[in-house]
């Protein structure tokens, strides 16, 4: 019995290690394709992984010639709760033209910030309000 729980723990791991589906490398060179489709199921599912280490290429993608691109690049930068991801789209913004990618990068800066507040109020003692509770205009404001 122990023996065929080994061999499927094994063969569990073997799998997830040639899954490329998994691997953050096959996503960000996934971002360098000429699909669109492509690339915005690879900022999809880098958004999930959250790797640090995929924020310069998505990045990059800010810079896309396809609003779609750049929309959804913007999207996925608002899901990595670091701050290199914050600095990229406050950087990116002024030059930005299109208003419904203007709008993804706004709304990613936002949900960065209120995100960054709860951590800072739940490292000090305070009680951290939920997204829901709040927005981010109630969270410059003073709390009683």
């Amino acid at each position: 019995m122990t023996g065929i729980l080994f061999w499927a723990i094994i063969s569990s791991t073997a799998s997830q290690a040639q899954n490329p589906y998994q691997n953050l490398d096959y996503w960000v060179s996934s971002l360098e394709s000429r699909n669109v489709d492509l690339k915005l199921n690879a900022l999809f599912k880098l958004q999930d992984l959250r790797d640090p280490a995929a924020i310069p290429a998505i990045e990059k993608l800010l810079s896309d010639s396809e609003p779609e691109i750049r929309a959804g690049a913007a999207r996925a930068l608002g899901r990595f709760p670091y701050d290199p991801a914050l600095r990229a789209l406050e950087a990116k913004l002024p030059a930005e033209k299109d208003s419904y990618v203007r709008s993804e990068i706004n709304r990613s800066i936002k949900g960065l910030k209120s995100t960054f507040k709860r951590q800072e109020d739940k490292a000090s003692g305070s009680k951290a309000s939920t997204p829901s509770e709040t927005d981010s205009d109630e969270l410059d404001s003073p709390t009683e």
